[in-house]
């Protein structure tokens, strides 16, 4: 079975998330910590146990959004870089490039993916990783716009929540609350 975002295992959402690295994994959240996916099934249906440290679990098809169980192998940190490694004799054949390549085109993580996984992290400690991820929400200026027009006396903190974010920032890059309500009420 695959699974896609939005999905639920186990009581828990799946989400895509792309990582610094540019390649997309599929997340959970559990006990407020992000967890990939893979990591997961492995742990609880594969060997039954936590990874230990030296051990990581490989997609044999090096699509890292097929979490399909037979696709799962857990194995040590050097046998997975030997096989990853060109110069240690791995080579992609070029089916599997196509195939990588055909998963992530025009793939983007939206905003309300990240909205709703901001919504979930908001009652633990956030760490940096989570806030360069969080901050990438957008926000557009229409939606400022709108809010101000419905309600011209909205506050800062209100038009945080109606928004879904922590930090003042994003409101901050339009000219801050003051100028974008002088501008709504002019126009």
């Amino acid at each position: 079975m695959s699974y896609f975002n939005g999905d639920i295992i186990d009581g828990m959402n799946v989400y895509n998330l792309k990582e610094k690295s540019g390649r997309t994994y599929q997340y959970i959240i559990q006990d407020h910590k992000r967890i990939r996916l893979h990591t997961y099934l492995a742990e609880n249906y594969l060997i039954h146990r936590k990874l230990y440290h030296n051990e990581v679990v490989h997609h044999k098809d090096i699509n890292p959004l097929n979490n399909q169980l037979d696709n799962l192998q857990v194995m040590t940190r050097s046998e997975h870089m030997k096989l990853h490694k060109p110069s240690l004799g791995y080579k992609i054949t070029e089916e599997q490039r196509k195939h990588l390549s055909d998963a992530h085109k025009g793939y983007k993580v939206k905003d309300a993916t990240k909205a709703k996984l901001k919504l979930i992290m908001q009652n633990r400690v956030i760490t940096w990783q989570d806030k360069i991820t969080l901050a990438k929400t957008k926000v557009h200026k229409e939606d400022i716009v709108k809010l101000i027009q419905e309600n011209p006396n909205i506050t800062k903190q209100e038009l945080q929540d109606k928004l879904h974010i922590k930090s003042y920032m994003p409101i901050y890059k339009f000219g801050g609350l003051k100028k974008l309500k002088k501008e709504v009420l002019s126009a």
